[in-house]
């Protein structure tokens, strides 16, 4: 049963357009840094997210279009105090606005 499970799920996210799939079990993540990476928000650990989490799917997207580097600004955004005075703007790429309608889809069938 899971083994059919974990094969519809990455027929499922190859389907929605997904170059590469993975499902980790949550010990091969224990060492990855957690907290605020680089310039992504807060990462937090799976467990965190969602109490009994026992594994994590990973899925890659091929961005080979100048487009995906594009940014979406929200011009309702108001800044709450976490960013600089200077920032006026949330934003998103359109690489990770793709990924995230993508990634729904798998979500919608789990």
């Amino acid at each position: 049963m899971l083994y059919a499970l974990t094969n519809e799920v990455k027929r499922k996210a190859i389907e929605a357009g997904f170059v590469s799939i993975g499902i980790a079990d949550l010990d091969m993540l224990k060492n990855l840094h957690y907290g605020w990476v680089g310039e992504v928000r807060e990462l937090y650990r799976p467990e965190a997210e969602l109490a009994n989490t026992k594994s994590v799917i990973i899925l890659a997207f091929n961005t080979w279009d100048s487009a995906y580097s594009l940014t979406i600004h929200s011009p309702i955004w108001r800044n709450n105090g976490t960013q600089l005075p200077s920032k006026r703007f949330a934003h998103n790429s359109l690489g990770y606005e793709v990924m995230k309608n993508k990634a729904w889809t798998i979500v919608a069938f789990l």
